[in-house]
């Protein structure tokens, strides 16, 4: 309605207004003729009473419609395909009905440009003709465009099977090489780039990863300064609770935190894997200890690389002093100088008989909560590693350690670098027994007899290829 009075505005006909453009599918230019006829019947209701030029009006918008009428033709042949296995009469019948309506139209121009300037009789008898004429026109329309919409519908919109199972696996063929190609450019494309920019962007080589302390925890050759900086290592405690047998191992104060000297550290870390690994070269048993949460993953790791025993949680006061009450009932195993076990009966008796086993070496990494432990060890004659921070008091322990004792990753360190240190002196006693030299001293009280040499001895000592090894001899409960 607003595209209609705007033309009557300008002085033009509705009908030219309310023409549409030519759409690009046959359906919607179906459509759109329709509206231009519409109009164009209505505006030649009115030409009895209008000039000559309301007629050329009429004339060029019957001009139009004729050249409509062909663009639906083009557009039909090219939208519309002609399957092999769907029979083409539908198609010839609406090109039958396309050819009637464009002869229709031609008709209806040489009537309409034949009237001219006549009576009034006249003229409203042949704008009664165009009008009948043009309703004929546009139901012809709108059966073709039914006709054609219902052909759309129906076999067009199912495809055309031809060989079905040829078809169907030469399809498959085609779809299966097409996808390998895509993924195949797809992959060496990655390749290329990841090639291409793996030398940009920041290198971290040295990234901290906690799993690598305790899988490939550092030998005794990798401490650093540098290691124990970046394991927190330096840090102690505040300045109002530092003990003043710690003053030779501080370097300074920092924000009211004393801070200790990574070179005397780095030093008497050096020395304690020294005792370890001597303890365990010579067939000692070392105990871990590490009773504060998050310590026992470290404590456990280092007890199976040195072979030792592990604690990681409470101390049990008198386990030492008076460990036969404690520790009595428990399981003893006698290995000999490879570590193989030695399953002899009488020297399973011999050994109830004689008292429990006690650690060679103690490492305790948290030793203000084991001060009970250290104490039993010090009134047996049991040294002692211990790690001291700066409010202990380092005379707790044979060997100190001085280091922050609040960090994980500095246990874990210190930690790891003992355990490799006990790996160290228990492959090396191994080697040397292979070659025939024991690196410790057979145990004596102990006899059995020898029934496959043919005689038998209650007194003498066991001999080097079954003594049982101080070290490897280790109390299971």
């Amino acid at each position: 309605m607003i595209i209609r009075e705007a033309a009557l505005r300008q002085g033009q006909h509705p009908s030219l207004a309310l023409h549409p453009i030519v759409p690009s599918t046959a359906r919607l230019t179906f459509l759109s003729c329709a509206a231009g006829r519409r109009a164009l019947a209505a505006s030649a209701q009115r030409t009895w009473f209008r000039s000559a030029h309301t007629f050329e009006s009429i004339a060029a918008a019957l001009e139009r419609h004729i050249n409509d009428t062909h663009a639906i033709r083009s557009v039909l042949d090219v939208s519309v395909p002609k399957p092999k296995s769907q029979p083409s009469h539908t198609v010839e019948s609406i090109e039958k009905a396309l050819e009637k309506h464009i002869r229709d139209t031609h008709a209806l121009e040489t009537e309409l440009f034949s009237y001219g300037p006549k009576p009034k009789s006249k003229a409203v008898q042949t704008i009664k003709s165009i009008e009948a004429a043009l309703e004929n026109h546009l139901k012809d329309t709108h059966a073709i465009r039914t006709e054609l919409a219902a052909y759309i519908r129906g076999p067009l919109s199912q495809p055309v099977v031809q060989e079905p199972l040829a078809s169907a696996a030469a399809d498959s063929e085609i779809v299966a090489e097409t996808v390998t190609e895509a993924v195949a450019e797809n992959y060496h494309a990655f390749q290329h780039i990841q090639s291409s920019t793996a030398q940009l962007g920041t290198t971290l080589a040295d990234a901290y990863r906690p799993h690598t302390l305790l899988t490939h925890p550092p030998s005794p050759s990798d401490i650093t300064l540098e290691l124990l900086l970046a394991s927190q290592a330096h840090l102690g405690h505040s300045t109002s609770l530092w003990h003043p047998g710690n003053s030779r191992y501080i370097f300074g104060i920092r924000d009211g935190i004393h801070i200790l000297d990574l070179s005397i550290t780095a030093a008497h870390l050096r020395r304690a894997c020294k005792v370890v690994r001597d303890v365990t070269y010579r067939g000692g048993l070392v105990l871990f200890v590490g009773t504060r949460p998050g310590q026992d993953r470290a404590v456990v790791n280092a007890a199976k690389l040195a072979q030792g025993c592990h604690l990681f949680e409470r101390w049990i006061p008198g386990s030492i002093t008076n460990g036969q009450q404690i520790l009595g009932n428990c399981r003893l195993k006698l290995v000999d100088e490879l570590d193989n076990e030695v399953n002899e009966p009488e020297l399973t008796e011999q050994l109830s008989a004689k008292s429990v086993l006690k650690p060679d070496l103690v490492v305790c990494l948290n030793p203000r909560e084991n001060y009970i432990m250290l104490h039993e060890c010090g009134l047996n004659g049991i040294p002692t590693i211990g790690v001291v921070d700066t409010d202990q008091d380092p005379t707790w322990v044979t060997y100190p350690i001085p280091a922050n004792d609040d960090s994980l990753r500095a246990i874990h360190v210190i930690a790891g670098v003992l355990g490799k240190a006990g790996q160290e002196g228990q492959t090396a006693r191994r080697e040397a027994a292979e070659q025939g030299r024991i690196t410790f001293a057979p145990a004596s009280g102990l006899s059995f007899e020898r029934a496959d040499e043919g005689f038998s001895s209650s007194s003498s000592p066991l001999p080097p290829s079954s003594s049982s090894s101080a070290a490897a001899s280790a109390a299971r409960a």
